[in-house]
């Protein structure tokens, strides 16, 4: 049996990922951008040092919904 070749999958994976980074570099330098579904603009929520660990980057209908996870110094 043939091992399975996950080439191309990987490189779709990885193409997706820098894709995200970069939006997500973008949104969090200011600029407005838009879903790719509803066309509406994402907000950024930041995780805190109050407790939130998590944070998320989304559209109001939710159709975009990326969570980014943050290591915060508490002092």
């Amino acid at each position: 049996m043939n091992a399975p070749n996950f080439t191309e999958f990987n490189q779709r994976n990885s193409l997706s990922f820098k894709q995200q980074q970069r939006m997500i570099k973008a949104l969090l330098a200011g600029k407005t951008i838009l879903c790719e579904h509803c066309r509406q603009s994402l907000t950024a929520k930041m995780p805190s040092a109050k407790g939130d660990i998590n944070g998320t980057i989304r559209c109001t209908k939710g159709c975009t919904n990326i969570e980014l996870e943050a290591d915060i110094a508490i002092k």
